[in-house]
């Protein structure tokens, strides 16, 4: 059974009617305790929808109501590969784009075909008549742990948002966080040879950072800890450390820029959602 790590609470935190109020749902969720926190873990990602709606309740003031049947017929079973690409066909599409670029641009090394996904500025892509140059850079990875650090937080954060804000608003996210990174490195450094997701994993972090100021759902609670791991790694990018000791050379501009957009993007997003209450809510369906 796959169990999914959902949301990390408080270790004194009273969680016996979120307990009761899953089982009456009939959803498969456990409790464990680490490092003093209280962790939720679900088997169906599906289910996640109704965990936020539980939050989104308590911030207005009410208990969510526990229906009276127990729900025990309806526990639910480990999710499938086609449920997964039905919640999250985008965040398993970039994932399957970076493995493509891992194999093109590390494995088999084809600069037939990396010369055309190379970073080129838009006015020039489009003159060309090659437009996608100004995102294709994300997918190129350079290395087995390039790929495997980028795609595993790729799928962590992007399933997430792709609950939480759906999947319009986060291909938008994607495409801007894309464009801020490329753009970025490629303005300061003066140079198409870099690529990678790692730009974008930045400001899918900050997004969702950003934005759990404003909404208690738990698909927006991170541990403290992965905030800090990841701007000691932006600080120790730039300042060498990291070329100087595992002589590997970082595209740190890419990382600012992507954390940039993911900000912005938030911004904008929490921005809309407060001057006109009526568009859909993030985390519900889409």
């Amino acid at each position: 059974m796959n169990w999914n790590k959902i949301a990390e609470f408080p270790g004194d935190s009273q969680l016996k009617h979120l307990h009761e109020f899953l089982d009456a749902h009939g959803v498969k969720h456990r409790f464990t305790e680490e490092g003093g926190k209280q962790i939720l873990w679900l088997v169906d990602l599906s289910k996640v929808k109704l965990v936020s709606h539980y939050f989104e309740t308590l911030k207005h003031g009410t208990r969510p109501e526990i229906p009276k049947q127990t729900g025990k017929e309806f526990q639910g079973k480990p999710v499938s590969l086609p449920q997964y690409l039905r919640l999250f066909p985008l965040s398993i599409g970039f994932i399957v784009l970076g493995l493509l670029g891992f194999l093109i641009a590390d494995v088999f090394y084809y600069p037939p075909l990396l010369k055309h996904l190379t970073f080129l500025p838009i006015e020039v892509a489009i003159r060309i008549g090659e437009p996608w140059r100004v995102i294709s850079p994300v997918f190129l990875h350079f290395g087995l742990l390039h790929i495997l650090f980028n795609g595993l937080w790729m799928w962590e954060l992007g399933k997430r948002i792709e609950l939480f804000s759906g999947r319009p608003v986060f291909l938008l996210l994607f495409l801007s966080t894309s464009l801020g990174g490329n753009y970025l490195e490629f303005l300061v450094m003066d140079t198409i040879n870099f690529g990678g997701l790692s730009g974008v994993v930045y400001g899918l972090f900050a997004y969702i950072w950003l934005w759990a100021r404003f909404s208690s759902s738990p698909l927006l609670k991170l541990p403290s800890g992965i905030y800090i791991f990841l701007i000691v790694w932006l600080v120790i990018g730039f300042a060498g450390v990291i070329r100087m000791f595992f002589g590997i050379d970082i595209a740190n501009w890419a990382h600012l820029g992507g954390l940039i957009a993911g900000l912005l993007s938030a911004a904008i997003h929490i921005t809309v959602k407060n001057r006109w209450p009526g568009v859909k809510n993030p985390g519900k369906s889409n």
